[in-house]
C-alpha cells in the first residue's frame, strides 16, 4: 500500500508478527537449574565471546555429534513463529548463557490466514488566509465663532478641508483536527517450528561416556535394574579408546558394582587417574576391558 502525504497507514501490531518480540529469549528453558556458578565452571570450559550460529537441517543427528565432541546442552528455546529468528538475537542469547554454539533448525508447520487491522489517519491541516488594501478619507467643512464682551461684538466664520490614505495588511489561520478509521488487509503467513539449542564445551571427562537409568524394555531383557546405560560415547577419552558403545550397559568398575549413573559418578571421581576394569554387558553377554582413566579436571 502506498501512503500519500495526506495519509499515514500505521498496522496495529499483534503477536504473531511483532517486529520488536525475540521469541529466541522468550522460550529460553534452562537445562543447568540448580548448578552454581563455581559448578559450572568447573564442569565447562571458559566460554567463546563469539559463539557459532550452525543451522541444521539434521537437528538431533548434529546434537549427538556434537556431543561425541565434549559439548553439553545448557539450554533449549522451542516455538512457532512465522517471522524468523536473526543472527543478532541468537547470538545475544549464547553469550548471556555462555554457550559457544547455537544449534538452529525451523520446519514448516502451517499457514495463517485472517485479517489484520490496520489504523488510519488523516493527518490534521492548517490554513493560512491573507488579506491586504487601502483606504482614503476626505473630510471638510464650516465652523463660525461668535464673542461678546464690555468693549463689543465680534463675529467670524471659516471652512476646512482633510485628506488621508493607507494601507492594510492581515492574515489568519484555520486548522481541522486529524481523522482515525480502522480497516482490515486479508494476510497470509507461513509459521515456523524453530529448535534452538545452546551448547557450551565440557571439561575433559574422567570416563567419556553419557549415560542414563536402563530403559524400562531393558530391564525386562536383562532381567537386572542396575546399571548404566550408555546413550553416548565421546570421542577420543577413555571409553572410546576401550571401545565402549553406545548402547553397552556399565555394571562395574574395578570391584565395585554400579547401580545408577550418580553411583558410577561417584566411582569414576573415587578412580581419577587410575587404570580400572570396566564391566559391561554387550548384547545380553557381560564383558570386561581395561581402561586408564582421566585424571580429576582442573
Amino acid at each position: 500500500m502506498t501512503c500519500s502525504t495526506r495519509q499515514l497507514v500505521c498496522l496495529v501490531a499483534f503477536a504473531a508478527g511483532c517486529a520488536t518480540s525475540n521469541p529466541v529469549a522468550n522460550f529460553y528453558q534452562d537445562r543447568t537449574i540448580g548448578a552454581t556458578p563455581e559448578q559450572l565452571a568447573a564442569f565447562f570450559e571458559p566460554s567463546s565471546t563469539t559463539p557459532r550460529v550452525m543451522v541444521t537441517e539434521d537437528y538431533d543427528g548434529d546434537l549427538l555429534r556434537l556431543g561425541e565432541q565434549g559439548y553439553w546442552v545448557v539450554g533449549i528455546s522451542n516455538f512457532t513463529w512465522s517471522g524468523m529468528p536473526t543472527q543478532q538475537q541468537l547470538s545475544k542469547k549464547a553469550l548471556e548463557v555462555g554457550a559457544d554454539i547455537v544449534l538452529y533448525n525451523s520446519e514448516y508447520s502451517h499457514t495463517e490466514e485472517g485479517v489484520r487491522p490496520v489504523l488510519g489517519v488523516v493527518p490534521g491541516s492548517s490554513t493560512t488566509v491573507s488579506s491586504s488594501g487601502s483606504a482614503n478619507l476626505n473630510a471638510y467643512g464650516s465652523a463660525s465663532a461668535s464673542a461678546y464682551g464690555s468693549g463689543g461684538y465680534a463675529y467670524g466664520t471659516g471652512s476646512y478641508t482633510g485628506h488621508g490614505y493607507g494601507n492594510y495588511y492581515e492574515t489568519s489561520t484555520i486548522s481541522t483536527p486529524p481523522q482515525f478509521y480502522t480497516y482490515y488487509v486479508p494476510y497470509s503467513a507461513r509459521v515456523n517450528q524453530f529448535q534452538v539449542a545452546f551448547l557450551r564445551r565440557g571439561k575433559r571427562p574422567i570416563l567419556g561416556i553419557r549415560g542414563m537409568p536402563i530403559p524400562e524394555e531393558m530391564r525386562a531383557a536383562l532381567q537386572r535394574n542396575t546399571g548404566v546405560f550408555v546413550w553416548l560415547v565421546q570421542n577420543s577419552t577413555p571409553a572410546f579408546r576401550a571401545n565402549l558403545l553406545a548402547g553397552d550397559v556399565i555394571v562395574g568398575i574395578g570391584d565395585r558394582g554400579v547401580s545408577s549413573p550418580e553411583d558410577l559418578s561417584q566411582v569414576l571421581f573415587t578412580h581419577a587417574g587410575q587404570p580400572v576394569d570396566i564391566r559391561f554387558i554387550r548384547n545380553g553377554q557381560e564383558m570386561s576391558v581395561s581402561a586408564t582413566l582421566n585424571p580429576l579436571p582442573e
